[in-house]
């Protein structure tokens, strides 16, 4: 059953992957500049739409995640980005929403003036200065569907599905630019960077640790993986020297990253349900 679920859960991930490949590889013309060489490519216009035929308008669809800074919470509903006044966190209030982006929000990261994005297709960055107003600063090509993304100076760390981690210098937001890249053996759904480590939930891959000294050329240095029978690893956080990592099957594991690669686990909290 635990195997059948995820397989579901990653073809699912894949389908839509595909899509958005297929929409952004054939329908979205890449800008001609030297950005656009290689595996990510910086594209102006974020929806496809057929001669004669225009967007009267969009609203709704899935949330899958939240970023907050200060008083202000930036949701993902479809494909925008909803600034919330959260001051009243009884009543919050709409201020502003991003324009349609390329597919359904997956994650967001925010600095400063604007918001990192990723969108299936790859990382929209987005001007939030006027958070009424915000407006599209520019969007790049991802070799498998953006999932999640973490900021760390000045670089974005995408975890890209079936791509593995991929490092974007984003030091100018107009022009964003794939530094480096690592595959890896699993689905990767998530990445967060501690030091000069990334820690990317891999799916069936476990979590991967992954150095990042060297950002063009970023290398496994170990990986937590074999704590179940079928792993599938979703999300995960660093504190100090503890990971903390979400499993579809298994719930929270609390994992020792000290040493690499990690020890077996310290702690493991089983989600409700789990026998």
């Amino acid at each position: 059953m635990k195997r059948s679920r995820f397989a579901v859960f990653v073809i699912a991930m894949c389908l839509t992957e595909l899509l958005a490949q297929a929409t952004t590889a054939q329908e979205l013309p890449l800008s001609t500049g030297p950005e656009s060489a290689g595996t990510a490519g910086v594209i102006k216009n974020t929806a496809f739409i057929p001669s004669g035929v225009s967007m009267a308008g969009q609203i709704g669809g899935a949330s899958w995640t939240v970023a907050v800074q200060g008083n202000t919470a930036y949701l993902g509903v479809g494909p925008r980005v909803l600034i919330l006044n959260v001051d009243d966190p009884a009543n919050p209030t709409v201020v502003g929403q991003s324009p349609v982006l390329r597919g359904e929000v997956r994650g967001i990261a925010v600095l400063g003036s604007f918001a990192y994005i990723t969108d299936g297709a790859g990382l929209d960055i987005v001007n939030i200065s006027d958070p009424a107003h915000p407006s599209l600063a520019s969007s790049i090509f991802t070799s498998g569907a953006a999932m999640g993304v973490v900021i760390s100076g000045s670089f974005a760390y995408v975890a890209s599905g079936s791509g593995g981690l991929e490092i974007f210098n984003i030091s100018d937001p107009a022009h964003p630019a794939l530094t480096g890249s690592l595959n890896t053996p699993g689905y990767a759904f998530d990445v967060t960077v501690s030091g000069s480590y990334a820690y990317v939930a891999d799916g069936e891959g476990g979590m991967r640790v992954i150095s990042i000294t060297d950002r063009a050329h970023p290398t496994e240095a170990g990986a937590y993986t074999g704590y179940a029978s079928y792993q599938s690893a979703m999300s995960v956080a660093v504190s100090g020297t503890l990971a903390y990592m979400t499993d579809m099957n298994e719930g929270l594991l609390i994992v020792n990253v000290a040493d690499t690669p990690p020890p077996p686990h310290v702690g493991l909290f089983l989600k409700p349900g789990t026998p």
